[in-house]
């Protein structure tokens, strides 16, 4: 049994559009982060998913915290060098 963390970062998804404007999720101050392209996209939150549990060893995976904004991580999957920023 593996047990580990990982943290998707905030993903743009339907439910998005439903939460109050001022809740921190959707920024500060009524900030509308869709608009602002703040939210990951689902496909890239899927392929840090992916990496995680495909890609790393039963012993990492259990010994570390795993987010998607982690730059030090970003070098070993993100290979698009897509600009991953953890909104204000």
């Amino acid at each position: 049994i593996a047990v580990g963390l990982v943290l998707p970062g905030i993903v743009d998804t339907a439910i998005q559009s439903q939460l109050p404007k001022d809740d921190g999720l959707m920024g500060a101050g009524g900030t509308d982060s869709t608009k602002e392209g703040k939210l990951l996209s689902p496909q890239l939150a899927a392929e840090f998913l992916a990496w995680v549990c495909l890609e790393t060893s039963v012993e990492q995976f259990n010994s570390g915290i795993f987010d998607i904004y982690d730059k030090k991580l970003q070098a070993s999957w993100n290979l698009n060098n897509i600009l991953i920023t953890r909104p204000m």
